[in-house]
């Protein structure tokens, strides 16, 4: 399933009446539209009927069925980072916080390194941990995601990064089954311990 359908299928799920038919093409300005439009059909929430105003996470975070929508999360995440000093944003969507410097050696592609990790969707869900484990693992630089290969490469042994990837540069379309929902922005606390 690509985005489009997914975020029609999301749009009428969340407003079957409007019998809508979009053709929405393919980029981020694109997406966000249908973003928009999901956030607005979301109907009456509890704060709207207080006269608060609902933030994307109270209109689309909820799927008819209960469960939260992933996807809007991390869009809502990454605009947020946007607005934060101590976030870097990069070309590809990839964020980043330097939580502690390095001062060692960068990674090349083919290296392997040893890390220490933390790994969460952007609901704060955890879905693995070496340092939960005890034990880093070693990792070849081009054998991770693509969000964690453009952090390693940037980073320095002994360096500290929390870095958020959306969902291209994560699990993509298809996620991990059991562990990391489609359309799945991830936050990672990675440790570079030392390039092998």
């Amino acid at each position: 399933m690509n985005i489009c359908t997914y975020m029609m299928k999301r749009l009428r799920a969340l407003h079957p009446a409007a019998g809508l038919s979009l053709v929405v093409g393919t980029g981020w300005g694109r997406v966000l539209v249908v973003a928009v439009l999901l956030a607005s059909c979301g109907g009456t929430t509890e704060k709207q009927a207080v006269g608060q105003q609902p933030s994307v996470t109270d209109s689309v975070a909820a799927s008819p069925v209960g469960e939260v929508d992933h996807f809007a999360l991390g869009i809502e995440l990454m605009e947020k980072n946007k607005q934060r000093p101590e976030v870097t944003t990069l070309p590809s969507g990839l964020q980043y916080e330097v939580l502690r410097s390095g001062s060692g050696k960068s990674p090349a592609k083919s290296d392997h390194v040893r890390c220490h990790y933390e790994g969460r969707l952007a609901d704060g869900t955890l879905i693995d941990s070496s340092v939960k484990r005890g034990k880093p693992v070693v990792l070849k630089v081009n054998e991770v995601i693509n969000g964690w290969m453009e952090a390693l490469l940037l980073m320095n042994e002994g360096a500290r990064w929390r870095i958020y990837i959306p969902y291209h540069l994560g699990y993509g379309e298809m996620g991990v089954e059991g562990r990391v929902p489609a359309f799945s922005a991830l936050v990672f606390e990675v440790e570079l311990i030392e390039v092998l």
